[in-house]
């Protein structure tokens, strides 16, 4: 089986990004250079905040998410992030067979937080 587990992300400032993910989805910092800073989750999943020299666009579509193993911490994140003023781009949605919402992080990339049957 074949799986997704990096990510290259461009960010205006590694170290401005970098506590978020750290806070909000569990990685922990494995490789700092001088533009960019490699986060790795439990599952082993790395995250690569590189310094952008400009600021990159994306189509408005364009967003990843972080799968959560339960609703109940869907619901849980969101409250916490809520109370934390972390900007929530689209509202807590709620059905029998799915629960999300989007964020965005300090670049302002979208990032959808789920929980599906």
């Amino acid at each position: 089986m074949m799986t997704l587990n990096h990510l290259n992300l461009a960010v205006a400032d590694p170290d401005r990004a970098l506590p978020f993910y750290l806070q909000w989805f569990g990685f922990a910092e494995v490789l700092r250079l001088e533009d960019f800073v490699k986060v790795r989750d439990a599952a082993g999943f790395e995250l690569s905040l590189t310094r952008a020299e400009e600021p990159r666009t994306y189509p408005p579509t364009f967003h990843f998410g972080f799968r959560l193993p339960e609703p109940a911490d869907v619901l849980a994140l969101h409250a916490r992030m809520a109370a934390a003023d972390v900007p929530i781009k689209n509202p807590l949605r709620e059905a029998e067979d799915r629960v999300f919402f989007l964020c965005l992080d300090p670049d302002g990339h979208k990032i959808e937080v789920y929980w599906e049957s």
